[in-house]
C-alpha cells in the first residue's frame, strides 16, 4: 500500500497559525495586566481602609477617656477647660490611659491635642504626658494618624438645650479650680470642669466624605 507523503505546513497555514497565537497572547497579556491593576487597586484600598480604621479607633479611644479635669499649662499659664477647640482642631483631657509623666512614673491622666494641616489634608495627635506639666518637654513628639482631612467640626449634647455647635460650656466657663492647701495656687488635676453629656466630632474627609463619631460623657 502507497503512503501518502506528509507534505506538513504551508506558509498560509503557518501565517495564520503564527496570528491566531499571537492573538491569544495578547489577549492574555491584556488580561494579566487588568488583574495585576486590580490587585494594586485594591491593595491601596485596603491600606488606606486600615489606615482610617486604626486613626478612628484612636479618636474614638481618646473620646471615650475624656475625664472632667482642667489643664494646667506649663508656666503658670491660664488652666483650660477639659474640652477645647480651635481653629484648627481641639484637644481633651484624659483619664485611665497609659503614659509617662517628666519624672518617669506612670501617669494616668495625659491631655491629647489633635491638630488639622489643611494644607496637607493630615490630622496630627500630640500628647502631654500629664495635666500639669512643669515643663514643655511633657509634650510628646506630634504624629500622623489620618490623611485628606478636609475639615473637623464639633457639637456637644447639654442637659435642657439639646445639640449646640462647638463644646464650651452654654452656661458660662468652666468652674474655677480649687486652692490648694498652702494657698499658692490652683491645685492640679481636680475635678473642677464642666463636661456636656456627649459630644460629637465630624472629619470630613476628601475620599470617604463625612465621618461622624458620637461619644456619651455622662
Amino acid at each position: 500500500m502507497r503512503h501518502r507523503r506528509d507534505q506538513g505546513l504551508s506558509l498560509m497555514e503557518l501565517v495564520v497559525a503564527m496570528a491566531v497565537f499571537a492573538l491569544v497572547a495578547v489577549m492574555g497579556l491584556q488580561s494579566l495586566t487588568g488583574l495585576l491593576r486590580s490587585r494594586d487597586q485594591l491593595v491601596r484600598t485596603g491600606d488606606a481602609a486600615s489606615e482610617l480604621g486604626a486613626g478612628l479607633a484612636m479618636l474614638r479611644h481618646d473620646m471615650d477617656a475624656v475625664v472632667p479635669m482642667l489643664f494646667f499649662p506649663p508656666e503658670r499659664a491660664t488652666p483650660l477647660s477639659a474640652l477645647t477647640t480651635d481653629a484648627s482642631g481641639f484637644a481633651m483631657s484624659l483619664g485611665g490611659q497609659p503614659g509617662f509623666g517628666a519624672t518617669g512614673t506612670t501617669s494616668s491622666t495625659q491631655r491629647s491635642q489633635w491638630q488639622l494641616d489643611k494644607a496637607t489634608g493630615t490630622l496630627h495627635r500630640q500628647v502631654w504626658s500629664v495635666l500639669n506639666p512643669a515643663k514643655t518637654s511633657a509634650l510628646m513628639p506630634q504624629i500622623a494618624v489620618l490623611q485628606d482631612v478636609t475639615d473637623l467640626r464639633f457639637r456637644s449634647y447639654w442637659s435642657g438645650l439639646g445639640w449646640r455647635d462647638g463644646w464650651a460650656n452654654p452656661n458660662g466657663s468652666f468652674a474655677p479650680p480649687l486652692a490648694d492647701g498652702d494657698q499658692t495656687g490652683g491645685a492640679p488635676e481636680v475635678y473642677s470642669d464642666t463636661l456636656p453629656r456627649a459630644i460629637e466630632i465630624t472629619v470630613d474627609t476628601k475620599h470617604h466624605g463625612a465621618i461622624r463619631l458620637v461619644e456619651t460623657l455622662q
